[in-house]
């Protein structure tokens, strides 16, 4: 499978995850139509990351398009990668850091999705400084966003009522 399908496929991966959170809110609907902050930070991820993956899925086709050169294309859509998913990750570090909270619940749940993000910014980073601009490395990072909305997916499914 060439790398435009991938991202073809992981793109509509992402719309379907997206559109998903629409169940999400109607069998996650709370007594009066009330969510806990923590559900609302929840379905902000969940959203977030499958629209992202949508994003980084559209972004590199854009530019094969424009025909840059697929080395271009990858370090770009890296770089561009990298740069968003480190503000992402300082938001959600500030958020963890006033939030009390959070930094006592659900400890696994928050090392396993700062681990995998910084993994994937590793790989990034990996890929604009000593891998050259290739597509796999991109690719993996989009998984990444795709596993972690699954996963967010499945805990709003499961998350219990205030």
């Amino acid at each position: 499978m060439s790398a435009t399908d991938l991202l073809t496929t992981l793109a509509q991966l992402g719309v379907a995850l997206a559109g998903f959170s629409g169940i999400v809110v109607v069998l996650g609907a709370r007594a009066a139509g009330r969510w806990s902050s923590r559900e609302q930070q929840l379905l902000t991820i969940l959203l977030g990351a499958s629209g992202s993956a949508v994003l980084w899925s559209i972004l590199p086709l854009l530019l094969l398009a424009a025909e840059l050169s697929e080395r271009r294309v990858w370090l770009l859509s890296s770089g561009i990668w990298c740069i968003n998913q480190g503000a992402v990750l300082a938001v959600r570090v500030r958020g963890l850091a006033r939030d009390p909270d959070a930094r006592t619940q659900e400890r696994s749940w928050v090392i396993f999705a700062f681990l995998g993000s910084i993994t994937a910014l590793a790989i990034q980073l990996a890929n604009l400084f000593w891998l050259g601009g290739v597509a796999w490395p991109h690719l993996t990072a989009v998984v990444w966003q795709l596993a972690l909305s699954f996963v967010v997916f499945v805990r709003l499914l499961r998350f219990p009522p205030n």
